[in-house]
Protein backbone atom coordinates (compact mmCIF):
# COMPACT_ATOMS: atom_id res chain seq x y z
CA UNK A 1 0.00 0.00 0.00
CA UNK A 2 2.87 2.19 0.64
CA UNK A 3 4.46 1.25 -2.76
CA UNK A 4 1.06 2.66 -4.16
CA UNK A 5 1.37 5.53 -3.10
CA UNK A 6 4.58 6.47 -3.59
CA UNK A 7 3.70 5.72 -7.10
CA UNK A 8 0.60 8.18 -6.98
CA UNK A 9 2.53 10.76 -5.20
CA UNK A 10 5.66 10.22 -8.08
CA UNK A 11 2.77 10.93 -11.09
CA UNK A 12 1.11 13.57 -9.08
CA UNK A 13 4.59 15.24 -9.52
CA UNK A 14 5.46 13.99 -12.78
CA UNK A 15 2.32 15.77 -14.01
CA UNK A 16 2.34 19.07 -11.79
CA UNK A 17 5.89 19.60 -13.15
CA UNK A 18 4.92 18.74 -16.92
CA UNK A 19 1.52 21.64 -16.33
CA UNK A 20 4.50 24.33 -14.93
CA UNK A 21 6.63 23.70 -18.11
CA UNK A 22 3.97 23.98 -20.43
CA UNK A 23 2.65 27.13 -18.42
CA UNK A 24 6.00 28.52 -19.11
CA UNK A 25 6.17 27.59 -22.81
CA UNK A 26 2.95 29.05 -23.05
CA UNK A 27 3.71 32.60 -21.18
CA UNK A 28 7.07 32.42 -23.00
CA UNK A 29 4.49 32.16 -26.60
CA UNK A 30 2.37 34.46 -25.13
CA UNK A 31 5.14 37.32 -24.49
CA UNK A 32 6.99 36.67 -28.11
CA UNK A 33 3.58 37.55 -29.22
CA UNK A 34 3.24 40.47 -27.78
CA UNK A 35 6.83 41.61 -28.85
CA UNK A 36 6.15 40.98 -32.63
CA UNK A 37 2.68 42.86 -31.96
CA UNK A 38 4.56 45.62 -30.89
CA UNK A 39 7.43 45.80 -33.24
CA UNK A 40 4.64 45.77 -35.85
CA UNK A 41 2.93 48.49 -34.29
CA UNK A 42 6.04 50.44 -34.00
CA UNK A 43 6.93 50.21 -37.54
CA UNK A 44 3.18 50.70 -38.57
CA UNK A 45 3.45 54.38 -36.53
CA UNK A 46 7.24 54.97 -37.68
CA UNK A 47 6.26 54.31 -41.65
CA UNK A 48 2.92 56.89 -40.96
CA UNK A 49 5.31 59.31 -39.75
CA UNK A 50 7.63 59.18 -42.59
CA UNK A 51 4.55 59.22 -44.76
CA UNK A 52 3.08 62.57 -43.44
Amino acid sequence: MQFLTQEMDGKIQLIMSNFIILEGFNILGNLVVVQFTLAEYLLIQNLILIYI
